[in-house]
């Protein structure tokens, strides 16, 4: 996600912006996503789903765009391989939760109650591999 579309989520998170302003900032910044308000203000799942893995995303992107939280790093489309993460690590969150896994070239980080983030080990090697600094 950009810096834009993550000070969005943030502000949305923070109770500062409504569901309803946060869906039109989101459609300015050209996020492909929106946030359903039928569903928990924690990021739009509900804690069913987070412990499933649930992920939404549209058709027509990855299973993995929703989740890709370099901040105002790449856009999804532009990953390189080695910045995916792996289907298992993000789909089995129960497995691992409240842990921090490094498997490649990223840092999957769990938090107790089934979230999962993930981040490079290094953002100086993921600059570089981007073609920055």
């Amino acid at each position: 996600m950009n810096k834009t579309i993550n000070d969005i989520m943030e502000r949305y998170k923070a109770g500062k912006i409504t569901v309803e302003e946060a869906n039109a900032k989101l459609k300015e910044a050209g996020a492909n996503f929106s946030l359903d308000p039928n569903k928990n203000p924690g990021g739009g799942w509900t804690k069913e789903e987070m412990e499933e893995g649930f992920i939404p995303a549209p058709v027509e992107t990855p299973w993995w765009a929703s989740m890709h939280t370099f901040t105002g790093a790449v856009a999804w489309q532009e990953e390189i391989d080695k910045y995916i993460p792996e289907q298992d690590m993000v789909y089995n969150r129960p497995k691992y939760h409240g842990v921090d896994v490094v498997k490649g070239a990223l840092r999957y980080i769990y938090a107790e109650d089934g979230s999962c983030k993930y981040q490079p080990k290094s953002m100086a090697d993921y600059d570089k591999d981007h073609g920055r600094g």
